[in-house]
This record gives C-alpha cells, sequence and structure tokens, in this order.
C-alpha cells in the first residue's frame, strides 16, 4: 500500500453526473462571497454530458470541507490520502448567488428606490414596487448589470481567496486598491444557468417586437426575487417532503413544539383545523429557515414576513404559559389533603403524631415535688 505521491490530494463526494461530465476537469474553482454571511467560499461550475437525460447544459456546485478534530488519513484502495479531511460538491440552485448580486446594485448610492433606505435596500424597493411607485434605477443590458455588481464593495474578498484582476480599470485605481474577485463574478455569470436566474429576478424592458438577450434590458426586483423564494418555501413546506426527511420533524420539535401536534406537522391531519393549520405553519416556518441559510438577513426577514404564522404564534405562547404555570405550583399530594401552606426556607417544621412509648410515660410522671433543674447550679447560703 503506497502513500499518495501528491500532498494536496483530497477525498471528494460529489454527483455522478459531475464525473460524467466531459470538460469538468478543466473548470476552475470560483472564488465568491457565501450569500448568507459575506465569507470567502468555494464553488465549481460544471457542464454535463449532452446526451444526459434532464438535458441541462451547465451547473453549479458548492464547496464545503469538513476538517476532524485529530490527525487522520483516508485509506482509499492502494492509496493512502494523508489529510483526512473530507469535502461534499452539492449542486445549488444559482437563485442563491443571484440574489446578493442584485441587492449590491441596490445598495448603490443613487440606485436605490428614491435614494432612501440604503441600509435596508431590499425591503426599501420591494415596498415602492408593492405601492406602485416609481423607481430611479435604470435598466441595463445583462452584461453591464453583471460589470456593475462585481464592482461593489459586496465582492471585494481578502487574500488568499481572491487574485487581483491583471488590468484593473481606472476607475478601479480611484479607490487606491486592486478590486478582488470580479473576474470570478463575470465568470460565473457566463454560465447559463446563472444567466437564466438573473433574468427570473430581474424586471425586463424589450426593445423591438422580437425580444432576446441584445434588446432586452434587466432591472433588479425584489418582488420577483420574493415569488421565486416563496415558491421554494411552499415546494418545501409540503408534507411528501417532510414524510421524506424525519430531519425536518426533528428540527420543528426543537423549536419549541410538543409530540401531540407531530402528525400534524407531517400533514397527517386527524380533523383538528386548528392543529393542521398550526402544523402547517410550522412546516412554513422550518421551510424558511433552511432557505435562509443562504440568504442576506434583510431578504430573510422579508421572506419570513410574507407568510402567517399567527396560528403558530398562539399555539408556542399557549405552550408557554402553560410550562410557566407548571413550574410555578407548590402542592402537596402525600396525604390527599389541600395544597399545604408555603414552608419559610430555614424555619423546621414541627413534628406531628403520636410519640415513642418511653415519651409517652414520661408525660404521665408526677414532676410536682422533684426540685427544678436550675436549683442544683444556685450557691447554696452560708451557715
Amino acid at each position: 500500500m503506497s502513500i499518495a505521491p501528491d500532498d494536496q490530494q483530497l477525498l471528494a463526494v460529489l454527483p455522478q453526473e459531475v464525473l460524467e461530465a466531459n470538460d469538468t476537469g478543466n473548470l476552475p474553482f470560483l472564488r465568491l462571497p457565501h450569500p448568507r454571511d459575506g465569507q470567502p467560499s468555494l464553488y465549481l461550475p460544471y457542464k454535463p454530458d449532452p446526451s444526459a437525460a434532464n438535458g441541462r447544459k451547465d451547473g453549479l456546485l458548492e464547496v464545503q470541507r469538513i476538517s476532524p478534530d485529530a490527525k487522520r488519513s483516508w485509506f482509499l484502495e492502494q492509496q493512502v490520502i494523508a489529510d483526512g479531511s473530507l469535502l461534499f460538491l452539492t449542486p445549488i440552485d444559482p437563485l442563491f448567488l443571484v440574489i446578493p448580486l442584485l441587492v449590491s446594485l441596490l445598495s448603490r448610492p443613487g440606485k436605490s428606490a428614491n435614494d432612501v433606505a440604503l441600509e435596508q435596500p431590499f425591503s426599501a424597493t420591494l415596498s415602492l414596487e408593492s405601492a406602485g411607485g416609481s423607481r430611479t434605477d435604470r435598466f441595463l443590458p445583462l452584461d453591464d448589470l453583471i460589470l456593475e455588481a462585481s464592482r461593489t464593495d459586496g465582492y471585494r474578498l481578502p487574500e488568499p481567496f481572491a487574485q487581483p484582476r491583471k488590468e484593473p480599470e481606472p476607475d478601479d485605481a480611484v479607490r487606491g486598491e486592486e478590486w478582488m474577485g470580479s473576474g470570478d463574478v463575470v465568470e460565473l455569470c457566463r454560465l447559463g444557468c446563472m444567466r437564466t436566474r438573473l433574468a427570473d429576478a430581474c424586471e425586463t424592458n424589450a426593445l423591438g417586437e422580437t425580444a432576446s438577450e441584445e434588446t432586452t434590458f434587466y432591472r433588479p426586483s425584489p418582488a420577483r426575487i420574493l415569488a421565486l423564494l416563496r415558491t421554494k418555501v411552499t415546494t418545501l413546506a409540503a408534507p411528501e417532503t417532510f414524510t421524506a426527511f424525519p430531519s425536518l420533524a426533528a428540527q420543528i420539535l426543537r423549536n419549541g413544539l410538543d409530540e401531540a401536534i407531530l402528525d400534524a406537522y407531517k400533514g397527517a391531519l386527524d380533523g383538528d383545523e386548528n392543529k393542521g393549520k398550526v402544523g402547517e405553519q410550522a412546516r412554513v416556518r422550518v421551510a424558511c429557515e433552511i432557505v435562509g441559510g443562504y440568504l442576506p438577513a434583510e431578504v430573510f426577514q422579508c421572506l419570513v414576513a410574507s407568510f402567517d404564522f399567527s396560528a403558530l404564534q398562539d399555539h408556542l405562547e399557549a405552550q408557554a404559559a402553560i410550562a410557566f404555570a407548571a413550574s410555578h405550583t407548590v402542592s402537596n399530594h402525600s396525604n390527599g389533603t389541600a395544597d399545604a401552606p408555603a414552608v419559610k426556607p430555614g424555619v423546621k417544621r414541627k413534628g406531628s403524631g403520636q410519640g415513642s412509648r418511653g415519651v409517652e410515660k414520661l408525660k404521665k410522671v408526677n414532676t410536682s415535688k422533684m426540685p427544678k433543674l436550675t436549683s442544683f447550679f444556685t450557691k447554696k447560703p452560708k451557715e
């Protein structure tokens, strides 16, 4: 058994269709901010075999690394892989990378709705769209939209995850620094799946009767983004999904709900309309939390606010009130009597009931002619 000659060799788990792809080995890893917290993350684009049954032209994988808590190695066939970590390459919907890209455009000065609420550009623009107000940001060709987004501060990644562009543009040099990571954003948006999702999440304005990518202009639309996310949550919250993944039901119980209503969470309603409504809203809440793991905080808050959780909230408050009352009730059921008065701490309670046989006999003794105990400790008079 020989040790692998390449010390950088790693063990990875990835979909079969990626292994069967023709040119996966020629595609570079892309360094991009994570959609939720902006931390540097790695993604791998791939192009499935054209003869694949699903007919997709390309896709995107999220790279996650699990490292052991101590020195470990992998034994694989006739090799020893010195690095004991494990890579997971899992498919990710490009929509999750599109959303922060478009939100970064909304947050730019002069690009938000009526130039207000720059700290919460998504919710501000969403409210403006819902009210039918006019927006000040422009429609742009798709390539220009991508280029502007790649230059925003959210895509400036620290070393060593990003490499400076070889030829920074003059407007970049004004800041005194080279832009990081924008080349990877542009490379990412060349994927067909990304361009499709970008178009789904934007308002469009086409020139002429025959619309094409060259004659269509785009503008970020929080309303469209929210509609796409709600569709994801609804699909994930379906009863058949929860029965297929037991971990989802376990997550519901961790949220403080009782097991008595677990069947309702799974969709097995027993005629109790209120219980069914609580179960439905509990599933939606868990689905929101799962989807929210790939959303900026502001977008996640808007997603949660778009659903009704009143029945779930009432149920949780009732459960909390019952638990509070039970923890503060002091009862004495030892002799079947009513509740006994509370005993102050540090005060001993007097005993009750009949004493021993010797104690009862001493109670009957005539002590009238017996000298008192204090008489033995007084001075005797002098004679």
